[in-house]
């Protein structure tokens, strides 16, 4: 918060990272050129500040207005192989206590998504998962899902497990082992998506043609338009006609998109 005053980062760290920065790149509003001017003082050669919003910029997804800021060509992310194997040691070590037979696929779910306004109702979720009965299933819990998975689990006459906690390192190689994740429009999904996980995305209030997950095996499910002009108004919306998806097409899209993908854990 320093820097946003002109002032030098009390971490040390950062101090010490910026001291050996080639281009420090923010997301950010600084319509009087304080922070960048800040970054270019303690230490970054070059800079480039500029709110992913802004009006001037022409692109429409997220990832291709970050390229159109740094000025580069948007690209598809891929994880080198080798990668993968050191992930998925460590995930398989941590599912050996979850009693998971893998003789059936595995379906991941993170029910949540950091705000219970861009999540569907329990109920969809529930039918969906009754018709994944030939799969495995797991959920993934995240520091804000809590009242969500709850809500869900009262509902399951057999809950699944549920990962609690687990480090970014760690939950990538746990969606490795996935055959299909399904997930709203969260961190989580877009992890999933750019590991190659065949990715089911269910969006309502954000627009996925900004905000949709990229991936070589991504199917998003958007049946209705929302109708909030502004963040506020989705807040203050009570039925969310726009998460009033169908089980059904959300059920069909998991397997089709399954079916249609390869897993990196079998390539």
């Amino acid at each position: 918060m320093a820097l946003f005053g002109g002032m030098p980062p009390g971490d040390s760290l950062l101090r010490d990272w910026l001291s050996r920065c080639d281009l420090a790149v923010a997301w950010a509003s600084d319509d009087s050129g304080t922070l960048a001017a800040a970054l270019k003082r303690f230490g970054a050669a070059a800079t480039v500040v500029q709110s992913p919003f802004a009006s001037t910029l022409t692109s429409i997804h997220q990832g291709e207005r970050y390229a159109e800021i740094v000025g580069a060509a948007p690209k598809q992310a891929s994880v080198a192989e080798k990668v993968f194997e050191a992930l998925k040691m460590d995930a398989r070590t941590h599912l050996g206590g979850y009693g998971l037979s893998r003789r059936r696929p595995l379906a991941i779910i993170h029910p949540g998504s950091g705000s219970r306004h861009k999540c569907v109702k329990p109920e969809i979720l529930l039918e969906v998962l009754e018709g994944l009965e030939s799969f495995e299933l797991l959920l993934i819990q995240g520091p804000a899902d809590e009242e969500m998975i709850e809500r869900l689990l009262l509902r399951m006459p057999r809950p699944p497990s549920v990962l609690r906690g687990l480090s970014i390192r760690l939950l990538a190689g746990v969606l490795l082992e996935a055959d299909v994740f399904l997930g709203h429009d969260s961190g989580v999904t877009h992890l999933a998506a750019l590991l190659g996980i065949p990715t089911v995305a269910l969006f309502g209030p954000t627009d996925p043609a900004r905000w949709a997950p990229r991936g070589p095996a991504v199917t998003v499910i958007n049946e209705h338009l929302c109708r909030c002009s502004s963040w506020d108004a989705v807040r203050r919306c009570q039925d969310q006609p726009c998460l009033e998806l169908s089980a059904h097409a959300v059920l069909a899209a998991c397997l089709a998109t399954r079916s249609a993908a390869v897993n990196p854990r079998f390539s």
